[in-house]
């Protein structure tokens, strides 16, 4: 027996994407290509992994991410079938026997943990009453080898029904009603012994799917220019000689970068960052109350650093790229550095010493995983805001005094 059901799909203005990227989106399935330095893998996986990227988590930027298939939001509606539907064949003869099946439909909820509930039948096998039973927490699988969560996920793109059968015979009146003898209502579900939960549901695939075409970097929920900033230190400028000791014009003057951070922690400034943030669409994207989970993955990397002299001289030093100038071997590293540049100043500072400011510049791209009916999808949005400016402390400058027209090596 199987229900006859219509579907649909439902998708609002999520279905617009945002034309903040500077290129447009690349779309993929199962993973794969992406960001620069991005290698990426969705896979279905527990819901509970919602809740850990409520607010964006720094991640390594490879391996698997586990994205939740479609479901409930946690602590909000049901989701599911309603109702339920019969069948029988034999026409009403009174006292012959009659026969009737039922589907009702199951729905699931996420909370504490995963639950679920059914309705039960009573009355006749024609004319039955519903009742909707109370939601239950599904751990009570655990002591039949079975998982809670797998079948949460399950009902993610299927629909549950638990079978009700009706044995009875018909009365004078044309009415299905147990006599004595008779079965009644009984179904092969003994959600209270040892049965065959939930093996004995019946179980119909229902499409469920997500935008085309991804949904908008506007739903991660985060300003990316404050967050980026808000996480990014842009270092402290020293020199050799070190301020306010002066340096000597037409002899080279060192400058570091030291003790950048990221999200708090010493991080080398050239290598990729990423952070992970789980949203669920904003409407239920079918009938029956589900939602798909997108998961945004936040890709930072380092462009370039700008150093003003405040000579007039700017040196713009992309990724990987060195000191135009040479430092002299006088110049040896210092803890927790992490940029070192030579200059050369032509000419006496003005009083207070040249203003010395570095602005770091940093990308960002953003892809978006989500698991539906087609399996694993992936958007990609490359520089999807114009490159973050981090700058260097002391603010607004470093002052850096420079005397002498003959210069001295540094020592």
């Amino acid at each position: 027996m199987q229900p006859v059901r219509t579907w649909w799909r439902v998708w609002a203005p999520l279905l617009a994407v945002v034309a903040a990227a500077a290129a447009g989106p690349t779309v993929s399935a199962q993973g794969g290509g992406g960001p620069p330095g991005a290698n990426l893998q969705c896979t279905p996986g527990s819901p509970q992994v919602i809740a850990q990227f409520t607010n964006p988590k720094q991640i390594s930027g490879t391996g698997n991410l586990s994205c939740p298939p479609p479901g409930g939001t946690p602590g909000g509606p049901p989701f599911g079938p309603t109702g339920a539907s019969p069948t029988h064949t034999e026409p009403p003869t009174p006292g012959t026997p009659c026969h009737f099946e039922y589907d009702s439909a199951n729905q699931f909820a996420f909370g504490a943990g995963y639950l679920w509930r059914d309705s039960s039948p009573s009355g006749r096998g024609d004319a039955p009453g519903w009742t909707l039973n109370a939601f239950q927490d599904l751990g009570f699988m655990v002591s039949r080898g079975r998982s809670a969560e797998q079948l949460y996920m399950d009902a993610g793109t299927s629909d549950f029904f638990t079978p009700w059968i009706f044995d009875g015979h018909w009365n004078a009146q044309l009415q299905c009603a147990a006599q004595p003898g008779d079965l009644g209502w009984h179904t092969p579900c003994r959600l209270n012994g040892t049965g065959t939960f939930p093996a004995c549901l019946d179980q119909f695939a229902h499409p469920v799917f997500g935008p085309a075409g991804g949904a908008p970097t506007s739903l991660i929920g985060v300003n990316l220019n404050a967050f980026l900033a808000g996480q990014f230190t842009g270092g402290v400028i020293t020199s050799l000689p070190a301020a306010p000791n002066p340096g000597l014009t037409n002899t080279l003057t060192c400058f570091y970068l030291s003790n950048m951070t990221v999200n708090g922690r010493p991080e080398d400034p050239q290598q990729d960052v990423f952070w992970e943030r789980i949203v669920a669409s904003p409407n239920a994207v079918d009938d029956e109350g589900r939602h798909v989970f997108f998961v945004f993955v936040i890709h930072v990397s380092y462009r370039q650093t700008t150093w003003d002299f405040g000579d007039g001289t700017t040196v713009t030093i992309r990724k990987g790229g060195s000191s135009p100038e040479t430092p002299p071997l006088q110049c040896s590293p210092i803890a927790n550095q992490q940029f070192e540049v030579a200059h050369t100043y032509h000419s006496y500072s003005p009083p207070g010493g040249f203003h010395v400011t570095v602005a770091h510049q940093f990308g960002v791209d953003v892809s978006e995983f989500w698991v539906d009916s087609s399996g694993a999808n992936r958007v990609d949005y490359p520089d999807v805001v114009p490159p973050v400016t981090v700058p260097a402390l002391p603010l607004p400058f470093y002052a850096m005094p420079i005397v002498q027209e003959e210069g001295v090596p540094v020592g």
